[in-house]
């Protein structure tokens, strides 16, 4: 035998405590779910990301030498390897 919110006196503070909490608990039950939703998405897009990061150094790797392609994907500018291998190369014409 269970207690409804009919059998609580109308005027009874009790009552509208209840009727709040039930209130409350179903909003964050929402607000839990469109996190779990968001959550899940944010995962296929880093699942996406780290495809396309895989893909961005295969074709790096594919049209530059190995020594160029890794000083990109350390993140050194295109000019300053340019220019330390272009130091290199002058270097080696002397000889």
């Amino acid at each position: 035998m269970g207690v409804y919110v009919n059998d609580l006196n109308l005027y009874d503070p009790s009552r509208e405590l209840i009727l709040a909490q039930t209130h409350q608990s179903a909003e964050l039950q929402l607000a839990l779910d469109q996190e779990q939703q968001k959550y899940a998405q944010l995962q296929e897009i880093i699942k996406k990301l780290d495809e396309e990061k895989k893909r961005g150094d295969s074709l790096l790797y594919a049209m530059t030498p190995g020594a160029v392609a890794d000083r990109r994907r350390k993140g050194i500018t295109a000019l300053e390897t340019c220019q330390v291998l272009r130091r290199h190369t002058d270097s080696r014409e002397l000889l």
